[in-house]
């Protein structure tokens, strides 16, 4: 019990770390530290995405305007736990533009391009452990995919046991080192990330988007 009311309180202050610049009239960019991250998930449970506009001032503190407002894409976003966000669905390829909106009506455009999506992806469902495996993809994408294989542990924490980067369409995934006790499940993970262009005269920060794959596979 004591376990769970410590999760929750450490929640609670996480999302209650109100920077004191929500109560002020932000006029000045170089206060605000703005952290963009545009998202698509392909995993086992389907496509998920998420487009978040976290403002935080030089202490990481959560800034939510008290004048101004954010818009991604054109549209809206919404404060809530800390960051801005709207329902729209992130798409692998495309341009998000994200507007920051100050006090005096000055507007501050950051952008990134979602990488593309892993298609047709050819993996094992199962393997053995210690098995050297083969995974490949069909697309014609040039920059470098990250490939990562994980375990899940004896407390159901996942471990990396294998990481690489890649310029290529397919990887063999191999000389992993599984711990002596018994592992049931692993997890593929295929991810491309991208850096954007922030938007000048803000304190720091950055805007990225990420476009991911992941896939359990039974280990015997």
């Amino acid at each position: 019990m004591k376990k769970h009311l410590l999760i929750l309180a450490s929640t609670f202050a996480l999302f209650n770390c109100s920077s004191p610049l929500s109560d002020l009239a932000i006029s000045d960019p170089s206060l605000v530290y703005p952290n963009i991250n545009i998202v698509i998930d392909n995993t086992d449970y389907g496509i998920g995405s998420s487009a978040n506009v976290c403002l935080n001032d030089k202490n990481a503190a959560f800034i939510e305007l008290k004048e101004g407002e954010v818009n991604i894409n054109g549209l809206a976003a919404k404060y809530s736990l800390g960051c801005y966000s709207n329902n729209m669905a992130v798409k692998a390829g495309e341009k998000y533009e994200v507007e920051i909106v100050l006090a005096d009506s000055t507007g501050y455009l950051s952008e990134v391009v979602v990488p593309a999506e892993f298609i047709k992806v050819k993996h094992p469902i199962k393997i053995k452990e210690n098995e050297s495996f083969e995974v490949n993809w069909e697309d014609n994408y040039t920059g470098i995919s990250k490939v990562r294989f994980e375990i899940k542990d004896s407390t159901d924490n996942w471990i990396t046991i294998f990481e690489t980067d890649i310029p290529d369409n397919e990887v063999i995934i191999a000389d992993m080192i599984f711990p002596n006790y018994d592992i049931t499940e692993g997890k593929l993970i295929l991810s491309r990330e991208k850096h954007g262009s922030l938007a000048d005269g803000f304190g720091g920060g950055g805007i990225n988007s990420k476009s991911s794959f992941s896939r359990l596979i039974k280990i015997q």
